[in-house]
């Protein structure tokens, strides 16, 4: 069984430490202090990075859940580098996950050097593949609450079908699972999965 471990990414981290209101005046009043705060978050992501794969992890997933919601400009200024950075230093293939619409960053999200995109179900696989053209692999995207919370076990499974049919990679939820979605629900997932063939 694969060991898929999940880093905060530098960008995020930086957020918690200055408050995200605060982080998001300062990417136009301050942009030196964010820049010098994520030299410090990404040492300490990468360092983590580095710890999971020493100790086993197969894969790392970076998660930026806040990267999409700047746009592209200020994610190629504030992101990717520090993405950059990290992914460069980890011996292991690295996923980025970032939350939202992210057609529009996908040629940078590949730039980080990340093996995979992981998005989330406001993005079309079929889109996505036209996009992305084999630079990365694509994983997702079931919807966490339509499908995987509320949905029956037939509803995911169909819906799972629809997913790899558009030709997702790797089948997985597009963000974090909720916390009462039913144990049936994510069987249902794997089972669509497995039992998937390509016509």
């Amino acid at each position: 069984v694969p060991i898929v471990a999940g880093v905060t990414g530098p960008f995020t981290i930086a957020g918690h430490m200055r408050g995200l209101s605060e982080m998001m005046m300062d990417l136009v009043t301050d942009p030196k202090l964010i820049h010098g705060i994520e030299e410090s978050s990404s040492r300490v992501a990468t360092d983590f990075c580095r710890s999971l794969a020493e100790e086993g992890a197969d894969v790392i997933t970076l998660i930026e859940p806040t990267g999409a919601i700047i746009g592209e400009d200020f994610f190629n200024e504030f992101c990717r580098p520090y993405l950059k950075k990290v992914i460069s230093n980890v011996k292991v293939p690295v996923v980025l996950h970032i939350c939202g619409y992210t057609l529009p960053l996908f040629d940078s999200m590949i730039d980080t050097g990340a093996k995979g995109l992981s998005i989330d179900q406001t993005v079309s696989i079929a889109q996505a593949k036209e996009v992305v053209k084999g630079r990365a692999a694509l994983i997702g995207n079931v919807n966490p609450v339509a499908i995987l919370l509320q949905s029956d076990t037939n509803g995911v499974e169909a819906d799972c079908r629809r997913i790899l049919g558009e030709g997702t990679d790797v089948l997985a939820p597009g963000c974090g699972l909720a916390p009462n979605t039913p144990l049936a629900n994510i069987k249902a997932m794997v089972r669509a999965g497995i039992g998937y063939k390509k016509k």
